[in-house]
């Protein structure tokens, strides 16, 4: 099928709006292949993928997991009954609790980022009996009705309001106002992300989520880390938040979890925290959550997470980025104005959102895939695959000098 004619499917079937997204974006082909950490469009070009919302961590094709997954097949076991267990989804509870910290004992499989913090925000009013949920500014924890309320982002919500009523929004890094907002006593659930995705590739400074942590045990507030993309080592540790020193009661993960190409997400919990969902396990549940396949999936992406040279490697790969970035900035601060985050999950904050969106398009064009942060428009996402490259990473500084200097000259010709 021809490019155009694919648009015009999207566009008479499916959402017009995509359609024209695809269409705009100035790359001419749509992907037809991939591997490692690179895509391969219908027409042959090859696109390094820096971008995908953060969803290949593994690469694309890990040998490890499709083999694990083909393996599985080959056994006859594709679906669950949800009747009659299945050995894949003890394993993989087991392997997902061992990946954690050890003060997290429990977990459930759910199928998307979203479905696991609604998971989440049920457990904590569950726990606590309380109503009220909190979120900091900048947030993004998706956007199903109670994921929505609780990410920062006026755009989303509009005209899908009523949302959940009970929320309340600290501004980040605020210790007061956080204080505040909990010793009235009704908070449920604080939902935190380590390193904020959305929101501008943001580490929230540890102190804060110290103080948030000490605060949650204080006034009896569960304490969430949202860790869909930040976790599993993105960011050179297995969890974003173990750069604080804090112990959330509740961890949620997914995008990487499913590898690239099984949908699936986890609410991983103390026992404490967990223990509604163990009294009566009907009040959270989902078909395909733990299904064998992502189980299965679960478990081959645990075992690459554990391996001894995977954190170094991350931390290695995310220091050639860091240099790369470094000297980018130092080139082109007129245009590149900051980069921040860690490993490999960075972003490039530009002086204004028309250089942000300039980059963007040049860089589809020469090969390279961004992702935006869609809650703040003056900042790109880069997030490769920890099987990055040296020679990629060359690459990809190569094709950012490139579109830096074009936006400068854009700028003096205007």
């Amino acid at each position: 099928m021809d490019y155009q004619s694919l648009l015009q499917e999207i566009r008479t079937y499916g959402s017009k709006g995509w359609a024209i997204v695809y269409g705009v974006s100035g790359a001419g082909e749509y992907e037809r292949a991939a591997g490692g950490a690179w895509i391969t469009g219908h027409k042959g070009k090859r696109f390094l993928d820096c971008g995908s919302f953060a969803l290949f961590m593994f690469g694309h094709g890990n040998s490890k997991i499709l083999t694990a997954l083909q393996d599985l097949l080959s056994d006859g076991l594709s679906g669950t009954s949800r009747v009659l267990c299945h050995a894949e989804l003890a394993v993989a509870l087991e392997s997902l609790v061992a990946l954690a910290p050890s003060h997290l004992q429990k977990a459930m499989f759910l199928n998307s980022g979203s479905e696991a913090v609604e998971a989440a925000i049920k457990l904590c009013r569950l726990k606590t009996k309380r109503k009220k949920l909190a979120h900091l500014s900048g947030s993004y924890h998706g956007k199903t009705a109670g994921a929505l309320s609780l990410t920062d982002h006026a755009g989303f919500k509009a005209d899908a309001h009523p949302l959940l009523q009970d929320v309340v929004r600290i501004e980040r890094e605020n210790a007061i106002e956080l204080e505040t907002a909990l010793a009235t006593g009704d908070i449920a659930g604080l939902f935190v992300e380590a390193v904020q995705g959305e929101g501008g590739i943001h580490p929230v400074e540890p102190a804060f989520l110290q103080t948030a942590y000490k605060l949650c045990r204080q006034y009896g507030t569960l304490l969430v880390a949202d860790e869909i993309q930040s976790g599993l080592g993105r960011t050179g540790r297995l969890w974003a938040f173990e750069r604080s020193n804090i112990e959330p009661d509740i961890v949620l993960a997914g995008k990487s979890l499913g590898g690239g190409i099984v949908p699936v997400s986890a609410l991983i919990a103390s026992e404490s925290a967990f223990s509604p969902f163990d009294h009566n396990p009907y009040l959270h549940s989902s078909t395909y959550g733990g299904n064998p396949l992502a189980c299965r999936t679960v478990i081959a992406v645990t075992e690459i997470a554990q391996a001894k040279n995977f954190l170094p490697d991350v931390e290695q790969k995310g220091a050639w980025i860091e240099s790369a970035l470094e000297h980018l900035h130092n080139q082109f601060s007129d245009v590149l104005s900051a980069c921040t985050g860690f490993g490999l999950m960075r972003g490039l904050h530009f002086s204004s959102n028309i250089y942000a969106a300039t980059t963007l398009e040049y860089c589809l064009k020469t090969g390279l895939l961004l992702s935006p942060c869609l809650s703040n428009p003056t900042v790109l996402r880069l997030v490769p695959p920890y099987c990055l490259e040296r020679s990629d990473v060359d690459y990809m500084h190569g094709v950012l000098q490139q579109a830096l200097h074009h936006c400068r000259t854009l700028q003096e010709s205007s």
